[in-house]
């Protein structure tokens, strides 16, 4: 009678993703006496459980259709390199240098400040980096977790060379060849002076570092990272309210995609590429890719740019985002006049009570203290309803009237305001030292003055 070990390790392997296939090392451990296999099994059931389950296939022709491309459209072309160790798919694309993606010219990539560069990352170590030698870098995976059976099967790398942005996409068109693959991106990383990536820090070079370990390749040297996804977050997520890329591209670069895949779909296609063999949404898979490396480009140079100089134009949240990014990385002129135009760019009143009050704290911080108080009342009035906002100015008003111009009776009315931010006890102790002050001071104004004593002079 054949036993239930020697049935599990029979069963046949249904290819990427299967379960069987992972099983079966397993099985071949399993103890010989009937309780110890049941064990065995209720752990290796509760190890496959916790794992994530294998992109499903792609319906071929139903994308196919949806995107347009029926009948096969949209072929490679470019390259096979083989080292003898595996080969991998190579396609290069240039871009010349009045290429526009959306209304930015990529080569603006070329003149980003690193000084900039370094305030929006809050990285002051960036500010010498050389922006004209950068691999901007994108990867797609063969899934969105970070687990060892993740493969990055197509890796993308742009750089400039005179001023003509060069694209270079490296597909794996079989599982575990991905040697040769790593070793033509290590040259190009070694060639660089830094790395510009979209959430890179996070997901796709910790993702690419684990696969030279696993493939016994050499690493690259090590580069400083620019993962504009941190900073895009800092400048535009408070009036997008998301950090995409594909919405910075549509609604900062002023690029939207024609007959793009969605990148939840992308595993799954890359599966069924393995299994059929036809490049059909694979090419779209590629142009996905080439245009996420684009946008790089071009929002490297816009985000350089924004933050080097107030564009009267832009939006006022968007001159707030980078005036408390410009506090965070202490150049507090430039927090300054990002905060007044935002102040003053007819924004929404709680954006304008926001840049007020945020005004007027880096008015009091260089010595202004008119000027603070002035953008305080601003702030209240900005603040209309809006009790918490109209609160925090009342506050810094308090503080001013009391501490800086000895005006008690003023710091006494906005300390009537101040509930939303102060519990009962400390308005009640505020309230009552002021009201002391108040009277001390009419006590000193209706005391007589004293006359001063003539001094006889000294008898020589």
């Amino acid at each position: 009678m054949v036993g239930f070990s020697e049935r599990l390790r029979r069963l046949p392997d249904a290819g990427p993703g299967s379960r069987s296939a992972d099983v079966a090392p397993m099985v071949a451990t399993m103890p010989d006496d009937r309780l110890g296999q049941i064990d065995a099994l209720r752990r290796l059931i509760a190890s496959i459980e916790k794992r994530p389950a294998a992109p499903p296939m792609v319906d071929q022709a139903r994308l196919e259709e949806r995107l347009g491309i029926a009948g096969g459209g949209g072929a490679l072309v470019g390259e096979r390199r083989d080292d003898g160790h595996g080969r991998y798919f190579r396609q290069v694309h240039v871009l010349e240098p009045h290429h526009c993606h959306g209304s930015i010219p990529v080569r603006g990539a070329l003149d980003a400040c690193p000084r900039m560069i370094a305030k929006l990352a809050l990285d002051t170590h960036l500010s010498e980096i050389d922006l004209s030698g950068a691999l901007f870098l994108d990867t797609e995976t063969t899934g969105l977790s970070m687990g060892a059976g993740t493969v990055p099967f197509l890796i993308g790398a742009a750089w400039f060379e005179d001023q003509s942005l060069v694209i270079e996409q490296l597909l794996l068109e079989n599982l575990g060849e991905e040697g040769p693959m790593l070793t033509r991106l290590r040259e190009l990383v070694e060639r660089s002076t830094c790395l510009v990536t979209y959430n890179g820090k996070s997901y796709d070079w910790p993702l690419i570092s684990s696969r030279f370990v696993m493939n016994r390749v050499a690493p690259p040297p090590t580069r400083p990272h620019v993962d504009l996804l941190h900073m895009a977050r800092r400048v535009f997520r408070p009036r997008l309210g998301a950090a995409r890329l594909v919405t910075m591209e549509e609604r900062v670069l002023g690029m939207r995609r024609e007959r793009d895949i969605d990148g939840a779909e992308i595993p799954g296609v890359y599966w069924s590429f393995l299994r059929h063999k036809n490049s059909a949404v694979l090419a779209l898979v590629m142009e996905h890719n080439a245009n996420d490396l684009v946008a790089l480009a071009a929002l490297l140079s816009v985000l350089s740019d924004r933050m080097e100089d107030v564009h009267h134009g832009d939006d006022p949240i968007d001159h707030l985002a980078l005036a408390k990014v410009a506090v965070r990385a202490k150049d507090y002129e430039r927090a300054l006049s990002f905060a007044a135009a935002a102040a003053e760019g007819g924004g929404a009143d709680d954006v304008t009570a926001d840049a007020e009050q945020l005004r007027g704290e880096l008015l009091k911080r260089f010595g202004e203290y008119e000027g603070a108080c002035a953008a305080f009342d601003a702030a209240v009035e900005a603040a209309g309803h809006d009790r918490l906002r109209s609160a925090r100015a009342h506050l810094a008003l308090t503080k001013l009237w009391e501490h800086r111009f000895k005006r008690f009776d003023r710091a006494l009315y906005h300390a009537g305001h101040t509930a939303p931010l102060e519990g009962a006890d400390e308005i009640t102790r505020r309230r009552a030292r002021l009201e002391r002050r108040i009277e001390r001071a009419a006590t000193a104004r209706a005391a007589p003055a004293k006359k001063k004593k003539r001094r006889t002079p000294a008898l020589v």
